[in-house]
């Protein structure tokens, strides 16, 4: 993504800034003085940039082109450039940062695109501020931990709390994507997770894994695409294709080949099906 921006957003324990990039966005730092106009849909993807860049800008393309639409990547609360507040927080805290920076965008709705905990984000805004959400692609992702996978969750957790960031870093990164995949591609990765401060990533981690809404998805009533790669080591498939029989409607596509971070793996692929879900 060529430029960075950001936006101080106000929260309950205090301001947080939000990093994003995109072709197509007017401006993002409210000090620029410049933002879309009130109405317009807008693209929004919900992780760290270095995991949307492959596939980001092909689908600006389509949507940066069009002037009353804007494509942004957002960094979490506590991930790449974003702040992260000195305290735990919820999916639903960064559900709710999502919202206000749309409305700091002067954006009504968008059409949400979350990889793995991004993914679990764009359920939470559905479910939770259901006229902030156009449509979901759910990628690689889950409603919340079945009880079967409560202690291989917990493991997973405590190897996160107990290694170094660097040592968590090549763990599951090693383990996100398929063996077939470019090692320098995984390096690259592998070397951008391990700048990620600890403490927020394991703030992070402890959030995607108390996260449950499976008991809620009917609730989702906006178009919805569940995304998942075939060779997913990360999490079973069984858990991520439960969303598209449980939200009404949903549609699934699988892509060969592509691991955890499947958009990186498979990016036309990965492109062919979100721009087929979303009339482009």
């Amino acid at each position: 993504m060529e430029n960075f921006y950001y936006a101080q957003i106000s929260s309950p324990i205090g301001p947080l800034n939000l990093a994003a990039s995109g072709k197509g966005l007017v401006a993002l730092a409210f000090h620029r003085g410049q933002f879309p106009p009130t109405g317009n849909k807008t693209m929004c993807w919900t992780h760290a940039p270095e995991k949307v860049e492959p596939y980001a800008r092909e689908l600006s393309e389509y949507f940066g082109g069009n002037r009353r639409k804007f494509t942004f990547a957002v960094d979490l609360r506590g991930h790449g450039r974003s702040s992260a507040p000195d305290c735990d927080w919820t999916v639903g805290d960064m559900a709710l940062d999502i919202v206000r920076l749309l409305r700091h965008l002067g954006a009504e709705r968008a059409h949400l695109i979350g990889l793995s905990l991004g993914g679990m984000v764009a359920q939470q805004v559905a479910l939770d501020y259901p006229y902030a959400a156009a449509s979901l692609v759910l990628v690689d992702t889950v409603c919340g931990v079945p009880e079967d996978g409560r202690t291989a969750a917990a493991d997973a957790l405590r190897f996160i709390e107990t290694h170094s960031m660097a040592e968590v870093a090549k763990a599951r990164i090693t383990t996100a994507f398929t063996d077939a995949v470019d090692p320098v591609m995984r390096l690259h990765l592998i070397e951008a997770v391990a700048l990620n401060d600890k403490v927020a990533y394991e703030r992070a981690a402890r959030a995607a894994f108390s996260f449950s809404v499976c008991e809620r998805l009917e609730e989702i009533e906006v178009p919805a695409l569940v995304v998942v790669g075939e060779g997913d080591r990360t999490l079973p498939l069984a858990w991520m294709e439960r969303l598209a029989t449980q939200i009404r409607g949903a549609r699934l596509a699988r892509l060969a080949g592509a691991g955890h971070i499947s958009n990186m793996e498979r990016p036309h692929e990965f492109n062919r099906v979100v721009l087929d879900f979303l009339g482009v």
